[in-house]
């Protein structure tokens, strides 16, 4: 009872000081998958305490379905027979509240074409509360390249700039291959970085997690009391670059700007460009984001497209100038200009001998006398 009690005196100050939860909190990453393929999907539920403590949900059952861009936050109808979603499939969260399943791509709406689609997961607790949660689905194909970026190699000024030279570069490499970003933090702020790479001009990929670390509460029986609340640091979700590798054979290629990602990317079997920072190993330097560019089309089989104005110093969209005959020394006149061009002889006149020719008229007056007769 005494550590009933305790515990409540010092639960109660901390609840007052950042205030009280009580919803459920479902989230998932963005998720990878190739055309012909299942998408293997890992969520998890949560239930928020405190502000700022999330609880895992052990048993809970999550239903996900596949919806065609931009159409699952509006869809509100339960029934099945809707062509442009995928069926119903369900999961039940186990002890640390995730939930793993793997959903057909050969059904409706993806039909195995890459594109990207919507994932909508949904739960209804006991209580009746209802949550939901949509991610993007990336579905490409194992025929394209697929190049891994780190997010912090980018500058945190050019998110800002939609014509700066990473946005540039990238775009580039994004017509030959798929990118996929890895952030330190993208669970938490998934959304943001989507937001902030649509800002900055930065071509479309998936947002993974990079390296991800972190603390989580779990219940735990403690003090012969059942359900204490519990930190410990989450390792359940690790470094899935390899897993990356053998889903997508052509994964081969990273950006980066850090050595720590560097070696990682090495490690993972990619062969690492470091962008403005000189670094030893077994890794590619370059001194510039154009360079960078060059550098990977190269790698993959292409030549960089340039603006109209970089070819050869001329703006294209500009017309040629016309070329000017040379004027000799000849054909200048006293003053130095050139003189006007001699009037050409008019052409003689064709006479055709099959035709008589005919004469100017004769007045009676030119005639001599002895003529008039």
């Amino acid at each position: 009872m005494k550590q009933a009690l305790l515990q409540i005196a010092l639960v109660l100050p901390i609840a007052l000081c950042v205030g009280c939860g009580g919803h459920y909190v479902l989230s998932a990453g963005d998720q990878l998958a190739t055309t012909d393929d299942t998408l293997a999907i890992v969520a998890r539920i949560q239930h928020n305490e405190l502000r700022s403590v999330n609880v895992p949900v052990e048993n809970q059952t999550i239903s996900v379905r596949l919806y065609p861009r931009g159409t699952a936050k509006s869809d509100t109808q339960t029934s099945d027979e809707i062509p442009t979603r995928s069926r119903e499939y369900g999961a039940i969260s186990n002890d640390d509240g995730y939930i793993s399943l793997q959903i057909p791509l050969d059904e409706r709406p993806v039909y195995n074409k890459p594109g990207k689609y919507d994932l909508k997961l949904s739960l209804q607790s006991r209580f009746g509360d209802e949550q939901f949660a949509v991610v993007p689905v990336y579905v490409l194909s194992k025929t394209r390249p697929l190049i891994a970026v780190d997010l912090d190699a980018l500058p945190a000024n050019s998110f800002f700039d939609r014509g700066s030279e990473p946005a540039k570069a990238l775009t580039q490499i994004a017509q030959h291959a798929n990118l996929v970003y890895y952030a330190t933090h993208a669970g938490a702020t998934r959304q943001r970085i989507h937001a902030e790479l649509m800002g900055g001009g930065y071509p479309d990929g998936a947002v993974l997690r990079w390296q991800p670390r972190g603390w989580q509460v779990t219940r735990t029986k403690q003090f012969n009391l059942d359900n204490v609340p519990t930190i410990s640091r989450s390792r359940t979700l690790e470094n899935n670059l390899d897993a990356v590798a053998k889903q997508f054979p052509k994964f081969q290629y990273a950006i980066t700007s850090r050595y720590i990602a560097a070696n990682a990317f090495a490690k993972a079997g990619l062969d690492a460009f470091v962008v403005g920072m000189p670094l030893s190993g077994d890794i590619i330097n370059v001194s510039d984001w154009p360079t960078l560019a060059k550098d990977v089309l190269a790698k993959l089989g292409h030549t960089p497209s340039l603006p109209p104005q970089q070819i050869r110093g001329m703006d294209q969209t500009q017309p040629a100038p016309k070329s000017v005959a040379p004027v000799r020394m000849t054909d200048l006149d006293s003053n130095g200009k050139p003189a006007p061009a001699p009037l050409a002889p008019a052409p003689a006149p064709v006479v055709d001998p099959a035709k008589p020719t005919l004469s100017a008229p004769i007045r009676i007056t030119d005639l001599k006398p002895e003529t008039r007769k």
